[in-house]
């Protein structure tokens, strides 16, 4: 998967995508959650379910259709997964 860092826009809008940070800590990612992102608030990610924008400054960002596109090109077998 292509995750994108922050400093890369998204090329076209509107988007959902997952976004991820990594903890300071221990130095481990973990995914935020799905945001939005459209041309009215370009540069501007928006968690889909909470409705607040993203206030981390580094993060990386998947699109949710480069994740579930395998599901979309029929590629998932619902009685054994994904081929191996």
């Amino acid at each position: 998967m292509n995750w994108r860092a922050h400093t890369e826009p998204p090329a076209q809008l509107p988007i959902v995508a997952l976004i991820a940070l990594r903890d300071p800590e221990d130095g481990e990612y973990f995914l935020l959650g799905i945001h939005t992102q459209t041309a009215h608030h370009r540069g501007v990610w928006v968690d889909e379910d909470t409705g607040r924008q993203l206030t981390a400054t580094e993060y990386w960002w998947l699109p949710e259709a480069e994740l579930l596109a395998p599901f979309s090109a029929g590629a998932y077998n619902h009685n054994g997964g994904f081929p191996r």
